[in-house]
């Protein structure tokens, strides 16, 4: 079908239908780091014409799923240590933001409050060694820091923080880490947030997600944890003896 035949609302449907199946391919590792996205053999595969499929790779640029490299077009994005380096910089100083506006505001939380509990009730699931989809923890935990963030009532701030998180997931999808443990859980957060104590709020979340950075760099460095993945005790459990791929890891100065 040619972008010609259809209305441009249409095209942006199909654009953003595209994108989304194409985020399950890359999570699926289908498309691994490095793959080119060639716009003829998905505009053929998904039976689209070119511009929606440039439409849906734009959004993905936006996301920082996909880059564009000059000459070869689109490829599923490389991953160096700088980029997770930058996203919890970039990370941190919009959540610590959230609960500056939090505080200053008096703002309630009573969607982080159910999140924690949320993200609780699968931990005691998993002590049990009860079964969860793969993901599940992850999902919890990233929903209580977004939830917090959307506690602030800033749609700018939430804008900028859902394109990090979206990075986020992406790195995290080809590490196959799906749950990352920490010494300050969200409770202990929550606590001096209920009482609008920015100080200690902020202290307390800037150890928890700095816990999280320093464990994401202890797995990049290890070559057995690459091939890897965590069950619900962050237990590394290997996957077969296949070398380290070159496309995981880059050097910081590239």
């Amino acid at each position: 079908m040619s972008d010609g035949d259809v209305s441009r609302s249409d095209r942006e449907d199909s654009a953003t239908r595209l994108a989304q199946d194409l985020r399950r391919r890359i999570l699926a590792l289908q498309l691994l780091p490095g793959t080119h996205l060639k716009e003829t053999e998905l505009a053929r595969d998904y039976s689209v014409g070119r511009h929606t499929v440039r439409m849906a790779l734009q959004q993905l640029v936006n996301d920082g799923w996909v880059a564009r490299v000059r000459h070869q077009g689109a490829t599923v994005r490389l991953i160096r240590q700088q980029d997770v380096r930058d996203l919890f910089v970039l990370r941190l100083g919009l959540e610590l933001g959230a609960i500056h506006t939090i505080c200053v505001d008096r703002l309630a939380l009573d969607g982080a409050e159910q999140r924690a509990a949320d993200f609780a009730e699968l931990q005691a699931t998993v002590a049990l060694r009860e079964e969860v989809p793969v993901r599940a923890l992850l999902e919890a935990d990233l929903a209580w820091h977004h939830t917090v963030v959307l506690a602030a009532q800033s749609p700018r701030l939430a804008a900028a923080y859902e394109r990090v998180v979206n990075e986020l997931r992406f790195f995290l999808s080809v590490y196959r880490i799906h749950h990352i443990p920490v010494r300050i859980g969200h409770e202990s957060i929550l606590a001096p947030l209920r009482t609008y104590d920015e100080a200690s709020a902020s202290r307390l979340l800037t150890e928890h997600l700095l816990d999280s950075r320093n464990h994401i760099f202890a797995l990049m460095a290890d070559p057995q944890a690459q091939r890897g993945r965590y069950d619900g005790n962050g237990l590394l459990e290997p996957r077969g003896t296949r070398a380290v791929q070159p496309w995981i890891w880059g050097s910081t100065d590239s």
